[in-house]
Parts: structure tokens; C-alpha cells; sequence
């Protein structure tokens, strides 16, 4: 076996236990930092939408007002000092305040409150004086679940920093916004980036800019990495994101764009021109054959068969979207310097015999101030999947493809495993130009691609109408039943194994997140560049 096959080699395996769904909540943002908006079409509304800031409700701006901004506290001291400082009454039974209140009322109330006041609210008496209420239920309900599978595996320690009281600051004018932010020594953004929240007194949000996880030891990948790309050579987000982790992998281009790609690819990345056999046989599953574009299906199948053709037992298939790789852990989203959290992902997958398919959670359905679980079982895999090669499987379908695939393994009883321990930043939909945002979502796009995945699984799909447009919304938890099966060879190391990944702290700049490093030397031409044909009637 080759340097390259030995790199690619894999033990065949699959997946593990599901966990309880989520319940959904109701609540206001609690991120305090910019974060990117939910991807549009995202599927898993009702199961994701603790982690979905698209689906928390923006303080209402209702007529004759500017602007509401939420303002969060972690204790009743804080919530004593903002009522002092904005001279109005706030307790944690207050919901709404506006500011100003007017000179008067707030100069008779400060005057009514005396020098001070220790006095909590009745019902507002925390029993260990930790500040906090003991009520607070459990964001999940299911408990550490996750403990006796994650063993062996990176650490993962995520509290809940949800606040104490939260309450909708109202603003008539941008005058009184920009007063209120002196007055609290904050920046409040208005319009289109509007500010949704902040936290009194500031918090000191944990930004990565200076952070990232790097191995001692790196290792990266076992198997394959293919990024299907289409009319993006210049900006090629994943397979830069790639690059400057030193990971080798492979881009699938249409002939006819393999010229422009050829002349800025990076030393790590090898072009496979797609055989336009497999455009040709694709099932859309919606009978318009060729009068649309055909999405990424087709190309996502030649990766399959190449990786299949070269003794790989998994393959990694990615949008070309990604900017970055992320691991989260004590309550931050910090960007990882090398493929070490690819080999993680493998080695999770390869313990159990019914794993068909893992991957990387978005960074935004990650909130890095709520509790979760570092793995979600039984969900759909979407943008950077690790597939099991021997499955009876193919892509199919000119919308939905990894929703579709997604099922379709569950349904026969497989494990599907979303890592939320490991996260990949997803540039939005119809945000980027290229792929498929002109040929398929423009016009009518989203509602088709709804319609046809409630046609293709109807009794776990439905249509909804959301953040200005239709979306499909997938029930799992009929698939909540499918329990790994660990392999009787399986080896799982004691206690935290974290693959020699340290946190490093460094006060450089942004852009260099990532510490760009020679690639791997690879042997790229023992590999073809057309994948076998198979045969007909075959998976």
C-alpha cells in the first residue's frame, strides 16, 4: 500500500446512541457579539432551535419607534445598578422599559430610593446566594447523556451562561439611542446590523481573534477530502480553509471551468474534472431533467466512486463555502490550526458498527453560551459529511440532498452523528454568488425545494413559511430509537483524550487565526482523475 492509500486507509464503522429532542424555548438573544444569521432552508427548526438565533424573537419595534435592544443581567445587583443608572424602576417582574422615562419622573424616583437599598424583591431570594435561581430548569432535560459515549475523546465542557433577568429597552428616536449608549459606556448599532442585545454591565465576550487550537503532534485526516465546487475559482473557501490547515484534499470541477480553477489553486489541493456520465444519469427525483441546474448531486456521486475506486472505506464530501474550522469547548468557538478535528470525527465513527454518516454542526446553530451536548445523534449532516463508502447509497434529488441522505440512512436503522464539539463556518445561502444560488433558489427555489422533500419523506416533512420565505421542517424524532453499536474491536483510550490539541494565545492579528504550514506531501498522481464506472444496477 502506497504513502497515499496508507494516509486514506479506514477501518469501516458506524455510529452510537441518540439523545432526547431539545425541547423548544422562548427566549431573547443572549450572544451579545455578532453572530451570523440562521441559514436560510435550514430543515431542523423545531430540534435546533436552542441553538438557532434566527428562530429567537428580535425585541418588537412597534409604530412611532426607533429601536429595542434587550439588555441582559447575570445578578440582582447588576439589575439594582441599571435602575440606577437610567433612573426607572427595574425588578426582575419588569419585562419593557422605555429611555428615556423623562427628566422628572427619573429624578422624583432616584430621590425616592434614598442612599441605598439591600433589599431583594420578594421571590427574587436566591437559597445558596449564588445569584442565580436553582429553579432554572435544565436547557436540555436529558442530563450529561453524552458522558459514557464521548469517552476517549477531546474535552468538552460547555456551561449554561444564560442571564438572570432579561428586559426590551424601547428608543422613540436614534437620539435617545445614542444617549442611552454613553450613559451604559457601550456601542448600540442601528438598522440594518442593529444591535439585539447586550449585557449590563458589559460583558467580557470571549472572542477567538487571538486563539486557536493547535496539535503538537498533527494528524490529518485518514481518509479522502473532496470539495465539489461550481463557478467559484476565486474564492474557494474551503479549499483555502484547508490549506492553511495544511490539509490535503481534492476539488471536482466541470470540465469547462477546470482552466480558471488550474490557475489558482493551492499546492494542497488537486483538481478531478467530473465525468459528465454522472450529470447525465443524476435522479433529480422532480422530472424537469435537464431544464435546471443540477446541484452539487452529481459530483458529490464521482467523489463517492472515486473514493471507492481507491480502496478508501469513508470519504469526506464539502461544500466550497467553508471558511474555517472551528472546536468548541469551555463556552468558545475557537478556530483549529491543523486536520486534527477531522481525524477525531473519523476515529468517533469508526467505533461503531451502524455509523453511515458524521460531521461538523454549523458555527452559527452552536451558541457558545448555552449547554449542549458535543454530538447530536439521529439528525441531518449537512455541507461537510463524513460518509460510510459501502452503503447502498448515491445522491439523489436537485434540492435537499443531504436532508434526503440524511433520512434515507435513518430510516434503515443507521446512526447519523453531528458533532457540535467540532463546528464549520458556513457562509449563508444565496449570500455567495456561484454554485448553486443562480440556478436553483432564485424565483420560486425555496418553495420547490420544500415541496419536493415532503414529497420524497412526507411523514416527517412539512412546510413552513419563515423568516420571509418557505422552508421545510423535518421531524427526527420518529428516528430517535436507532442506538450504535459499538464494534467488539473497537479501542477507546481512558478518560479525555485531546489528540495533542493545546490552546495557544497570541496577540497577532486577525488574519493569522491560522498558521499557514507546508502541506502534506502527497502522492496525487497515483490517483486517476475519472472514477470507474459502475455497473449497472449496482448501488
Amino acid at each position: 500500500m502506497n504513502a497515499q492509500l496508507e494516509l486514506f486507509s479506514a477501518e469501516a464503522s458506524l455510529g452510537r446512541p441518540e439523545p432526547a429532542v431539545p425541547q423548544a424555548i422562548e427566549s431573547p438573544p443572549i450572544n451579545g457579539e455578532d453572530t451570523p444569521a440562521t441559514e436560510a432552508g435550514s430543515d431542523e427548526v423545531e430540534q435546533f432551535r436552542l441553538f438557532d438565533l434566527g428562530e429567537v424573537s428580535i425585541p418588537p419595534t412597534v409604530a412611532g419607534q426607533f429601536q429595542s435592544v434587550y439588555v441582559h443581567f447575570e445578578d440582582l445587583a447588576d439589575i439594582e445598578a441599571f435602575a440606577r443608572l437610567v433612573g426607572q424602576p427595574v425588578t426582575t417582574q419588569t419585562r419593557v422599559i422605555r429611555y428615556p422615562a423623562g427628566i422628572e419622573f427619573s429624578s422624583a424616583w432616584r430621590a425616592s430610593l434614598g442612599a441605598s437599598s439591600d433589599d431583594a424583591e420578594d421571590g427574587d431570594e436566591d437559597d445558596d446566594g449564588d445569584g442565580h435561581d436553582d429553579s432554572q430548569p435544565n436547557l436540555f432535560g436529558f442530563g450529561e447523556w453524552w458522558d459514557e459515549f464521548w469517552v476517549g475523546m477531546p474535552e468538552f465542557d460547555q456551561k449554561n451562561l444564560a442571564p438572570l433577568h432579561s428586559i426590551a429597552v424601547e428608543f422613540k428616536r436614534r437620539e435617545d439611542v445614542d444617549a442611552f449608549a454613553r450613559l451604559i459606556g457601550q456601542t448600540i448599532t442601528p438598522t440594518d446590523r442593529r444591535t439585539r442585545s447586550i449585557w449590563y454591565p458589559e460583558a467580557e465576550i470571549g472572542r477567538f481573534a487571538d486563539k486557536r487550537y493547535r496539535a503538537t503532534t498533527p494528524r490529518n485526516p485518514r481518509h479522502p477530502i473532496y470539495v465539489v465546487s461550481k463557478g467559484r475559482w476565486e474564492t474557494r473557501l474551503t479549499s483555502r480553509a484547508l490549506h492553511k490547515l495544511g490539509v490535503p484534499h481534492y476539488i471536482v470541477v466541470e470540465h469547462q471551468e477546470l482552466e480558471r480553477y488550474a490557475r489558482v489553486v493551492d499546492p494542497s489541493a488537486r483538481l478531478l474534472v467530473l465525468d459528465p456520465q454522472y450529470q447525465d444519469e443524476y435522479d433529480t427525483c422532480d422530472g424537469l431533467g435537464d431544464s435546471k441546474g443540477k446541484g452539487p448531486g452529481p459530483a458529490r456521486n464521482f467523489a463517492w466512486d472515486h473514493a471507492l475506486a481507491h480502496g478508501a472505506a469513508w470519504h469526506w464530501v464539502m461544500d466550497d463555502n467553508i471558511d474555517g474550522f472551528f472546536r468548541l469547548n469551555r463556552n468558545l468557538k475557537t478556530p483549529v490550526a491543523d486536520g486534527t478535528m477531522f481525524r477525531a470525527m473519523e476515529d468517533f465513527a469508526a467505533r461503531w458498527e451502524n455509523v453511515g454518516m458524521a460531521g461538523p454542526n454549523y458555527f452559527m446553530f452552536a451558541s457558545r453560551k448555552t449547554r449542549m451536548s458535543p454530538l447530536v445523534l439521529n439528525t441531518r449532516v449537512y455541507s461537510c459529511n463524513l460518509i460510510r463508502n459501502d452503503l447502498p447509497y448515491r445522491w439523489r434529488g436537485r434540492y435537499n440532498e443531504d436532508t434526503d441522505l440524511s433520512i434515507r440512512m435513518l430510516r434503515d436503522g443507521l446512526v447519523t452523528v453531528l458533532f457540535n464539539a467540532f463546528l464549520q463556518f458556513k457562509a449563508t445561502t444565496m449570500t455567495m454568488s456561484g454554485g448553486n444560488t443562480d440556478e436553483l433558489y432564485k424565483d420560486d427555489g425555496r418553495l420547490k425545494m420544500a415541496e419536493l422533500l415532503q414529497e420524497q419523506h412526507p411523514d416527517v416533512t412539512k412546510i413552513t413559511w419563515k423568516w420571509g420565505r418557505w422552508q421545510h421542517q423535518v421531524d427526527y424524532r420518529s428516528f430517535k430509537r436507532n442506538r450504535p453499536i459499538l464494534k467488539p474491536s473497537a479501542v477507546i483510550p481512558e478518560g479525555v483524550n485531546d489528540y495533542d490539541m493545546v490552546l495557544e494565545v497570541d496577540p497577532e492579528p486577525a488574519e493569522k487565526i491560522h498558521a499557514l504550514r507546508a502541506p502534506v506531501e502527497m502522492d496525487f498522481d497515483s490517483w486517476s482523475s475519472i472514477a470507474p464506472r459502475r455497473e449497472p444496477g449496482t448501488a
